[in-house]
């Protein structure tokens, strides 16, 4: 197993003589013995000023502040988190708060942050935090494996009087113990408590007296200040009630044996969470358990709501599990909950240096072992098969450039440089000669270069990014042969990824299951006996979000490892995704050692319209960031240079040779020194006698040879030589250049009527050796198939003689080509649907190729190129508009329909519920569907179009489209057609003012939805109906007056959509949550998800009405808060931009827009704005908000005319009543009260 290290932050605080705190910052190396740095400060603490701050924000902000005044305490900590960020190890950050400065405990030290990026310490599981307790009891931790080990799950679910008059929250034993036996699984569990053995004091001792190495307590809890501190358990008594325990301590310190790690997950376990001078950390539990000598504790230092636990700790027992260190497995957890209020609870306190509390169990064969086999079935040539490194001649100045742009990079940081110029100017051999003495110079640097992004397959989602993952995990280049840079690269490579493979696996498991092959050697390695069960091999839903910061890391740490050297070809063929996610590692400017070399064509750039190319963007933004270093234009280069490039090349590749002074100077005149032209020539030159081997002289030329009988350009020196071949050879070419620069033998044999063995030896030996057209591209593996590959010498020879074939015969020999990849790819298509829509679309079989389209759609929808996927699929309609009438009209329309369908999704998703594309696309599904009478499709197309009139408010007619879904689902049994059409039911029911409706209905979603069964309905419909059916459930449960409930269904909601990670659904799970919390009058909450929205709608480019909304939600957030000022011109550009277009939500616009102009006294403007929501709401036949318009317009006349308000407030909670609306009910009662008294 790959050894992991963690270096140590130690921030001891201790008090002196005269109570002033210090701060002593020490670093020590994982790898090494001692101290790196040492640094004493005074620090000024400033408990007042913490208590004071309303918010987990500002208190972060404050404690951050505070502690980190010095400047050469957070200089301190940046060096040491880059050290290790270079050399891709972790950092663990150690609170360790000393005797003399107890009350520091009363901090909360898990809301720090980072001093620099503010980013959160506690959810960060690269740098992790923990607190350090003194210990009486200093005894060794001794690491045992998960089989070895004993855990006891003890659970405290009291019963009877006692727990009914304190009015606890019920303990759910059985969902209790389920959630530990599977967190926990693999070691030997005692569970205690239940009905029929209750979880007694003498029994939790009893039990802890067997050796217990894990104690995962679940119970409530009390600390209490009085006697400078005091804790209570709330335990069961025989009868199973409650009984309070508070001497637990006294008999720990009597066993022999403690457990090494106890999670607590019991209130206040390790105190109230405030500071006070007293009473003593010891005081807790936590801190009792800590100095009695178990090893680490995870303990609550407050009292934690039972969302928050339920959801974080089935993360930190799975990760867990992972690796046994439990500071990294609550880093994890801690993420998962951050959004909650609670979420710097959970505290880890730990006397270890090491966050490691038992031994990962060892899978049944190492890794390292695996992959050397994965390697070995893609053996490297033999020495004596390696290629020697080909010869670049008169191109030192570009090489000198490269080499130090290559030294800037391992010193300043990530740099870009652009090789660019025509065809055949020598951007390939000047990148892979700067590759190959790059290797030579330095023996750690990892290079590769990535040229797979072909033009047949140039809009492949993330294609480029794929090649160069593969050839970094050690895979081989397909369609060249190995020189021997190449074969040393893969090497270092191989060497890098056994090294690296397994917490790279942990950290980047998503990257790698979406963009490596499952024939990829590291896959194969992985997937053996269900190995690494980390890798999502197989996600529905793929965040761009997440893939960003996959990638990110996996740079950082192989280039903490080793400096990288990155090179891309043919950017102008390389797809948008694949540079946006290159141009987001750049803009980080992470400090990483990687240069990136791109090369292209420059006309190849230009676009049609004022659309620019993404590169042409990636290259404007590196320059202004600095990043971007001077290009080498190759069509730039001096006549000069290029003059003596004509004499490299003749004196290298044809010596010796009496070739004079005259010739030379013409071949330059006839190809301006383009190489590639002057290879060209010279080769016809050959073949036609001018040019030849004399034994006396070397190489020399004819004496009657004629330049006017040889062609003036490149193209006609290529027609020219391959004008020599015969027929037979000739129509070998022709079928290659159908399958693309690298061509496979295999997809040759059926329409040439040959063998592989035959069409092998003829490519070699008369095509390579003697014309020197093609070249050996070695062997490719797919699957248990090998297939031989041949390359041509040049793009320019493979495009000339594919312009040259008639229509007719590119129709066949794409068919011929398109089958046989069919076939060797068999089961796994979908790797190349870009290939195979453009072989069929090139052979007229336009629904074959839209098929393709579909799938490679698809696939960008799941990686989230949602643009990329908007693309093929109106490509894809376009294809069937103009398929061949033979194809059969009931089969176009079929494929159209499913076309139309994904493309609604899609535009939804891009463009919102309300776009004209969006409609137009499932209007046109809807069509098709009932002309083809294919229900489950017009299920799928009436929920579509249903969105669309919900958000206008036209209840009526969403009513019927829902309900006329539901009916199909129901006739036809499909439980997913079914639910989907309940999620629309429960939204329709909701604005309808019928909530107890809604309720039922949203429920049955959550009920029916089976993730094996409906798991692929994010891609059918754009979002998770989960996700709608917990919104409508949350607002109604929420009006209704079951706010408890409420509040824990948006907790689950919330939980479910940063877990599916999918943009569209995150944000209407974040539209929820704000709604809630404005419908609570909840300021803080309101900003806080409103600014949540707005950000993800920036990162994410979705639908411009969840910025609308994420700008309404949080300037009424500051409204509530007492800030209007300013807010009211935020909420109308929101309001005319967008939220306009969703007019069913015009009440809650209009209250708060109320709510802002009565707080900045324009009573007036505050009226006319009620009055404009109740007409609206008239005028759609809604009464949803009607009870809270009533309430606010009877605020606004409090002053000018009690009666008048007075009655209002009657009219409201008449309209509550009749509603059932208990929220608002009791919101105008109290308004009511405050009035008459």
């Amino acid at each position: 197993m790959t050894e992991v290290f963690y270096d140590q932050l130690l921030l001891d605080l201790k008090r002196d003589d005269q109570g002033s705190c210090t701060v002593t910052i020490r670093v020590e190396s994982g790898r090494s013995q001692g101290a790196q740095a040492d640094l004493d400060a005074r620090v000024s603490l400033d408990p007042d000023a913490l208590r004071v701050c309303d918010t987990a924000e500002r208190y972060a902000q404050t404690l951050t502040e505070q502690l980190f005044a010095a400047a050469e305490l957070r200089e301190c900590f940046v060096e040491a988190e880059k050290t290790a960020q270079t050399r891709g190890d972790f950092l663990r950050v150690v609170v360790r708060i000393h005797p003399s400065a107890d009350d520091l405990h009363g901090l909360r030290w898990e809301l720090l942050r980072h001093p620099v990026t503010e980013k959160p310490l506690a959810t960060n599981e690269r740098v992790l935090l923990s607190r350090f307790l003194f210990s009486d009891n200093e005894r060794p931790v001794e690491l045992r494996s998960r089989p070895q080990l004993r855990a006891l799950v003890a659970i405290a679910a009291p019963v009877g009087k006692r727990a009914e008059r304190t009015k606890l929250a019920s303990v759910d034993f059985e969902a209790e113990r389920a959630r530990a036996e599977a967190g926990l699984e693999g070691m030997a569990i005692e569970v205690l408590g239940g009905p029929e053995n209750p979880c007694t004091r003498a029994r939790l001792l009893d039990a802890l007296r067997g050796e217990v190495d894990v104690l995962y307590l679940v119970c409530h809890g009390r600390f209490s200040r009085r006697n400078e501190g005091e804790w209570r358990l709330i335990l069961q008594n025989e009868a199973g009630d409650v009984d309070y325990v508070g001497d637990l301590l006294d008999q720990l310190g009597n066993l022999q044996r403690l457990p090494q790690l106890a999670i607590l997950l019991s209130c206040e376990s390790a105190g109230d969470g405030r500071y006070e001078p007293k009473p003593s950390i010891q005081q807790t539990l936590a801190g009792g358990l800590a100095k009695a000598g178990v090893a680490a504790v995870v303990a609550m230092q407050g009292r934690i709501s039972m969302a928050t636990a339920e959801r974080m700790m089935p993360v930190l027992l799975r990760q867990l599990q992972a690796d046994g260190r439990v500071d990294r497995a609550l880093a994890a957890a801690r993420a998962l909950v951050w959004d909650r209020h609670d979420a710097w609870m959970p505290a880890l306190y730990s006397r270890m240096k090491s966050g490691q509390v038992f031994a990962p169990e060892p899978s049944a064969r190492p890794l390292a072992e695996r992959l050397d086999e994965a390697f070995a079935a893609d053996p490297l040539p033999s020495s004596e098969e390696v290629e020697p490194d080909p010869d670049l001649f008169q191109r030192d100045a570009q090489l000198a450039a490269l080499h130090e742009a290559l030294r800037e990079s391992q010193g300043q940081g990530p740099r870009a440089c652009v090789i660019r110029g025509d065809m055949g100017t020598g951007k390939t051999e000047l990148a892979r000669s700067f590759v190959s003495q790059a290797l030579r110079a330095d023996p750690s640097l990892i290079a590769v270069v990535a040229d797979d992004a072909s033009f047949l397959q140039r809009k492949s989602t993330y294609l480029a990014i794929r090649e160069a993952l593969k050839l970094l995990f050690g895979g081989i280049e397909a369609g060249r042969l190995l020189s021997e840079s190449d074969a040393e690269s893969v090497q270092r490579c191989r060497a890098l990824t056994t090294e690296l493979a397994e917490p790279l696996v942990e950290e980047v498991p998503t990257l790698l299951s979406s963009m490596l092959s499952t024939t990829a050697p590291l896959r194969r390695a992985l997937a053996e006996d269900g190995a690494q069960e980390g890798i999502g091999l197989e996600a529905t839903q793929i965040s761009q979000d997440d893939l960003r910061e996959q990638f990110c890391k996996l740079l950082l740490s192989l280039q903490g490892a080793r400096p990288l050297l990155l090179v891309f070809e043919n950017m102008q063929w390389v797809d948008d995704v694949s540079i946006g996610l290159l141009q987001d590692f750049l803009s980080r400017k992470a400090s990483a050692r990687v240069l990136f070399v791109f090369t292209y064509r420059p006309a190849d750039l230009v676009m049609e319209g004022k659309q620019q190319h993404a590169f042409s963007r990636l290259q404007r933004r590196l320059e202004r960031d600095k990043m971007m270093l001077p290009a080498l234009d190759l069509d730039a280069i001096e006549a000069r240079e290029r003059r003596r490039f004509v004499d490299a090349f003749i004196d290298a590749e044809y010596a010796p040779n009496a070739i004079d002074e005259d010739f030379r100077e013409s071949l330059f005149e006839h190809t301006q020194g383009n190489p590639l032209f002057v290879r060209e020539l010279i080769c016809a030159l050959e073949e036609r006698g001018a040019m030849f081997e004399d034994a006396a002289q070397g190489w020399t030329v004819d004496a009657g040879f004629r330049w006017d009988e040889f062609p003036r350009s490149l193209e006609s020196t290529v027609e020219e030589r391959l004008s020599q071949l015969d027929d037979e050879h000739r129509e070998i070419l022709d079928v290659a250049s159908v399958d693309g620069l690298t061509f496979r033998v295999k997809s040759l044999v059926e329409v040439l009527g040959q063998s592989e063995r035959q069409l092998e030896r003829q490519l070699n030996r008369y095509l390579e050796e003697r014309h020197r057209l093609v070249e050996d591209g070695g062997v490719q593996r797919l699957g248990e198939q090998r297939t031989t590959l041949f390359r041509f010498s040049h793009p320019l020879v493979r495009q000339y003689i594919y312009d040259g074939l008639s229509r007719s015969e590119r129709r066949r020999y794409h068919r011929y080509v398109a089958e046989q990849i069919e076939a060797l790819y068999e089961g796994r298509l979908d790797e190349v649907a870009m290939l195979l829509a453009h072989h069929y679309e090139q052979t007229g079989d336009n629904l074959d190729a839209a098929k393709y389209l579909q799938i490679e759609a698809r696939h960008a929808a799941r990686v989230g190129a949602n643009t990329t996927a908007i693309e093929h699929l109106q490509h894809g309609l376009e294809l069937c508009a103009t398929a061949d009438p033979e194809e059969g009209e009931q089969t176009r329309m079929q494929l159209e329909l499913d076309l139309q369908n994904d493309l609604g999704a899609a535009f939804k998703v891009e463009q919102g519920w309300l776009a004209d594309d969006t409609v137009q696309a499932y209007q046109r599904a809807r069509e098709l569907a009932e002309h083809l009478l294919d229900d489950a499709e017009l299920a799928r197309t009436l929920f579509g179009l249903w969105a669309p009139r919900i958000c206008r408010g036209e209840l009526p007619e969403a009513s019927a489209l829902a309900t006329q879904c539901l009916a199909i689902g129901q006739q036809r049994g499909d439980t997913g057609i079914i639910l989907q059409a309940q999620a629309a039911l429960g939204n329709t029911l909701f604005w309808s003012s019928r909530w107890e409706d809604a309720v039922a209905a949203c429920s049955q979603v959550l009920e029916l939805f089976d993730p094996a069964v409906h798991g692929e309905h994010i891609a059918e419909y754009g979002q998770d109906p989960r996700v709608l059916a917990y919104m409508f459930l949350t607002l109604s449960l929420s009006i209704l007056g079951r706010v408890d409930e409420a509040l824990d269904q948006r907790e689950k909601m919330l939980e479910l959509v940063r877990e599916l990670e999918h943009p569209f659904t995150l944000a209407m799970g974040l539209n929820t949550a704000v709604w809630v919390a404005w419908q609570h009058r909840d300021g803080p909450g309101c900003q806080h998800w409103g600014t949540e929205l707005v950000q993800l709608y920036a990162q994410r480019h979705l639908a411009p009405m969840y910025l609308s909304l994420g700008q309404m939600y949080a300037a009424a957030g500051d409204a509530l808060v007492g800030r209007s000022v300013g807010r009211l011109a935020i909420i109308e550009k929101a309001w005319e931009q967008q939220v306009e277009r969703v007019p069913v939500v015009q009440s809650i616009y209009r209250l708060i827009e109320a709510e802002i102009r009565s707080g900045t006294g324009d009573i007036d403007g505050a009226l006319e704005a009620i009055e404009e929501g109740k007409r609206g709401d008239e005028r759609q036949g809604q009464d949803c908000y009607l009870a809270e318009l009533l309430r606010m317009q009877a605020q606004c006349l409090a002053e000018r005319d009690p009666p008048q308000s007075l009655e209002l407030l009657e009219q409201s909670i008449a309209v509550a009543q009749r509603q059932g609306a208990r929220l608002f009910e009791q919101r105008a009662r109290a308004q009511l009260e405050r009035t008459q008294g």
